[in-house]
């Protein structure tokens, strides 16, 4: 099996995943990077820290792969009215 690293750029710091994982396939690294990128919004979240620009670099020991934004797996709704009985809060 392949193996994939994870690199973690946060602002001006990179975290370099020196030991990777072994996965089946290109997905599946996408499917964990997209998991990986959750929990570092859910503990930035809790720390009330920043998102901003940070990424999970996947690739391989010979080249890069893709990049996941963290925005990218954030999902938000907003709804305007708090009063609970306005259509936009459907």
């Amino acid at each position: 099996m392949p193996r994939y690293f994870f690199n973690v750029h946060d602002f001006d710091e990179t975290f370099i995943d020196e030991d990777g994982i072994e996965l089946p396939d290109d997905g599946q690294a996408k499917h964990e990077a997209i998991l990986a990128a959750r929990e570092l919004v859910m503990e930035k979240v809790r720390s009330g820290d920043l998102i901003a620009d940070q990424t999970i670099e996947v690739q391989t020991p010979e080249h890069p792969l893709f990049v996941i934004p963290l925005r990218a797996v954030i999902n938000i709704k907003i709804d305007l009215c708090p009063c609970r009985l306005c259509p936009s809060f459907a």
